[in-house]
């Protein structure tokens, strides 16, 4: 429901929630604002249940995000510090085993994130 909600939802004939994620992509934006006001249009129950288990959904909305979020579409700002660390981390695993690779050099999603909500 979070990912439709994201990728369907039209504001002023626009879909309001992908720029703003096509904006964390391109670096030129790292919070994603979601309003409540309309995620009650699009679905009550859904509103309701984000309110009474707000870290629960902000967990769910942050994985919703990653599956939504869509590739850079123009020039990126410069290097940042995750840039240099996924970097060193692909030197260190090309150099490694494929065992102990996967499982000490794995970055979790949630580390590789731009963004906030």
């Amino acid at each position: 429901k979070l990912k439709k909600f994201i990728e369907e939802f039209e504001q002023n004939g626009e879909l309001k929630y992908m720029q703003q994620l096509q904006k964390v992509a391109n670096r030129s934006r790292r919070v994603v604002e979601i309003s409540m006001d309309d995620l009650e249009d699009m679905d009550e129950d859904l509103a309701s249940s984000l309110r009474m288990n707000t870290r629960r959904y902000l967990s769910l909305l942050g994985q919703a995000i990653d599956q939504c979020m869509p590739e850079p579409d123009g020039q990126l700002e410069e290097e940042d510090v995750l840039d240099v660390l996924l970097q060193q981390r692909m030197q260190v695993r090309n150099g490694q085993e494929e065992a102990q690779r996967d499982q000490e050099t794995q970055i979790p999603l949630e580390l590789k994130r731009r963004f906030e909500v």
